[in-house]
C-alpha cells in the first residue's frame, strides 16, 4: 500500500515556479511514480518513506496528480500551481472569517475556486483516532460560503493577492488561538532559551503528576462549559447583532480560560510543533504569515531572541533558508482600568528589531487596529488587505503601499531630534488631532531610564522633536505603550510602526 502525506488532496495547490515536495509512506519497495501534466519523476523507497521534487511548473491547471507503485496508485483531481503561504500564529490570525465583521456575508457572496486553504487539524498529539481524523481533512474551494471557516485575515490577504496576479492562491492554516511562541518550537530548541526553560518548567509544574485519563475528563467537562458559554455569545449577538465586547461578557460571562493542563494538550511547549507544524514541512511555500505575541507579554523581555530561532527553525523545516516571513506587529491593546505596564510594547519593539534585521522578513503594522478592551478586534479587512498589499509589493513588485513606516535615521540638529523614516510613499501624515489621554507618544531620555514626552512636528517630511526635554536627549521612543492612540501616517495610511529605545546620533 502507497500513502501520500495528509497534506496532498483533491484541490490542492502547488507552489509555482519552484521544485515541488512530495512524500509519502509505502509497504512495498518498489519504485514510486509520481506524475502530473507529462512530467513523470521516480524514487525508490527508504525504511518505508518517499520523497521526489517536481520540476519547477507555471501557475495554471487544472490538472490531475497520480502516485503509483507497482499497481496501486492514488489520483488528485482538480489540482492547481499558484502561490501557497502558510498562516500561523495565536487566535487573531485563528479568528475564522465568519466571525469577523461582516464576514459571513464576504463568505456568501464571495466565490471564488482559485482561492483555497487547508485547515491543519488544531490538536497537540497524535495516535490513531486523531490521524483518522486528520485523513479527513482536504483542500476546499472558497465557494458556497466555505471561506468562512478559514483566517479572516489571510482570507482577505489571498483576495488582494489574487486580485493582482490573477493565478490560484492557497492558505495553509495553521494557528491554535492562546499559544505561547513555546507551543511553536521543538523541544531541544526551546531549552537554549529563556523564555523556552521557563515555559517547560512551569507547564510542568501546572501538569503535576496528572495521568492523561484524569487530563481526558478535565478536558471533556471544559467543553461542556466552554459551548454552554459559546452559545450565550452567539445568543448576546443574535438579540443585538451590535453589541460591544463588555456587552456580550455581561451577558454571556468571560470566556473559560485556560484549557486544563496535560501531556497531551496542544498548550504544552512544543505542543503545536510536534503536532501541528512539523506535519506541514516541508510543503513547498512561497511564504509565511505569524501572527503571535499576545500570549507571551508577561515575558515580554525574553521574546527577541527566540523569535529568531522560530524564524530560522521554520526556514529550516520548509528546506529554504531565504523563505519569506511577514511579522505581525501586534496593535494597541489594554483590558479596561488595567495598568499599563508596556509589555505589549516590548513585543512590538522585538517585533520590528527582527524585521530591520533580515530583508526577507516584512513587517505588518497594526498600531491603528487595536480596540480598547477587546484583544480580538473584528476588523480583519483592515489587516488582511495590508498584508497582502506587503507581499504584493515586497515578493511581487508591485506598485502598491504595504510597507510599515519605520525609523531609517535618528540624530541631533542645533537643540532638536531628527526622525528620518523609510517606506513613506509621499509625505508623512498626522491623521488625528491631539488628545489629552492619548499624546502623540514621542518620549526622549537623558539618561537612558528616564523618559518625558516631548513636542513634534513634521518638516520637509521629517519628524522633529523639540522641547526642553529633548536638548540633553540621548534616545528616543515612539508608542511606548499597551495601548496609544496613532497618528502619524505614512502616505498609503499606514501608521509609523511602534519603536522601542534608540540611540540619538
Amino acid at each position: 500500500m502507497i500513502r501520500c502525506h495528509e497534506l496532498f488532496s483533491d484541490n490542492m495547490i502547488l507552489q509555482r515556479d519552484k521544485q515541488v515536495c512530495i512524500w509519502g509512506e509505502c509497504d512495498q519497495r518498489d519504485d514510486v511514480n509520481v506524475s502530473i501534466d507529462g512530467v513523470t519523476v521516480k524514487v525508490q523507497p527508504s525504511d518505508g518513506c518517499w520523497k521526489v521534487y517536481l520540476p519547477q511548473h507555471k501557475a495554471g491547471g487544472p490538472y490531475t496528480m497520480s502516485v503509483t507503485q507497482g499497481n496501486n496508485a492514488i489520483i488528485f483531481n482538480q489540482v492547481m500551481y499558484g502561490e501557497v503561504f502558510l498562516a500561523s500564529g495565536q487566535s487573531n490570525m485563528e479568528l475564522e472569517l465568519k466571525n469577523s465583521e461582516n464576514g459571513e456575508a464576504e463568505s456568501l457572496m464571495y466565490s471564488n475556486r482559485d482561492i483555497r486553504f487547508y485547515n491543519v487539524l488544531k490538536t497537540g498529539y497524535l495516535d490513531e483516532q486523531v490521524m483518522t481524523q486528520i485523513k479527513s481533512c482536504g483542500w476546499e474551494n472558497c465557494v458556497d460560503g466555505k471561506s468562512g471557516h478559514m483566517s479572516a485575515v489571510a482570507y482577505y490577504a489571498a483576495k488582494k493577492i489574487y486580485e493582482e496576479l490573477r493565478v490560484p492562491i492557497g492558505i495553509i492554516d495553521c494557528y491554535q488561538g492562546g499559544t505561547s511562541i513555546a507551543s511553536w518550537l521543538p523541544e531541544d530548541v526551546l531549552w537554549e532559551y529563556e523564555l523556552g526553560r521557563s515555559r517547560i518548567e512551569e507547564y510542568a509544574i501546572l501538569v503535576g503528576d496528572k495521568t492523561d485519563e484524569e487530563y481526558d475528563r478535565e478536558v471533556e467537562e471544559y467543553w461542556i462549559k466552554w459551548h454552554r458559554w459559546d452559545d450565550a455569545v452567539r445568543e448576546a449577538k443574535r438579540d443585538n447583532p451590535y453589541a460591544s465586547f463588555e456587552e456580550i461578557t455581561a451577558v454571556a460571562g468571560e470566556c473559560p480560560w485556560p484549557q486544563p493542563a496535560g501531556r497531551k494538550s496542544v498548550f504544552r511547549p512544543s505542543g503545536c510543533y510536534d503536532s501541528m507544524i512539523r506535519r506541514t514541512m516541508p510543503y513547498t511555500i512561497r511564504g509565511i504569515w505569524y501572527y503571535q505575541g499576545e500570549s507571551d507579554e508577561d515575558k515580554a523581555k525574553e521574546y527577541l531572541p527566540i523569535m529568531k530561532a522560530l524564524v530560522d527553525d521554520w526556514r529550516n523545516g520548509f528546506k529554504d533558508e531565504s523563505l519569506y516571513f511577514v511579522i505581525t506587529q501586534l496593535p494597541m491593546y489594554i483590558e479596561k482600568g488595567a495598568v499599563d505596564n508596556g509589555s505589549w510594547a516590548v513585543i512590538r519593539d522585538a517585533q520590528i528589531k527582527i524585521s530591520q534585521d533580515d530583508e526577507n522578513i516584512g513587517l505588518l503594522c497594526l498600531a491603528d487596529c487595536g480596540e480598547l478592551g477587546n484583544i480580538h478586534p473584528v476588523d480583519k479587512k483592515t489587516p488582511g488587505t495590508r498584508l497582502g498589499d506587503l507581499v504584493l509589493e515586497e515578493m511581487f513588485h508591485s506598485d502598491r503601499c504595504g510597507r510599515a513606516m519605520v525609523p531609517s535615521r535618528i540624530y541631533k540638529q542645533a537643540d532638536n531630534v531628527v526622525i528620518e523614516c523609510e517606506n513613506t510613499y509621499g509625505e508623512i501624515c498626522v491623521a488625528k488631532k491631539e488628545d489629552a489621554n492619548y499624546p502623540a507618544q514621542f518620549e526622549v531620555a537623558g539618561d537612558g531610564e528616564n523618559y518625558y514626552a516631548c513636542d513634534y512636528t513634521i518638516q520637509d517630511n521629517k519628524i522633529i522633536l523639540s522641547g526642553d526635554n529633548v536638548k540633553n536627549a540621548t534616545s528616543v521612543r515612539y508608542g511606548w505603550t499597551n495601548y496609544g492612540i496613532v497618528k502619524i501616517l505614512n502616505n498609503g495610511g499606514i501608521p509609523l510602526a511602534t519603536f522601542g529605545p534608540r540611540k540619538i546620533s
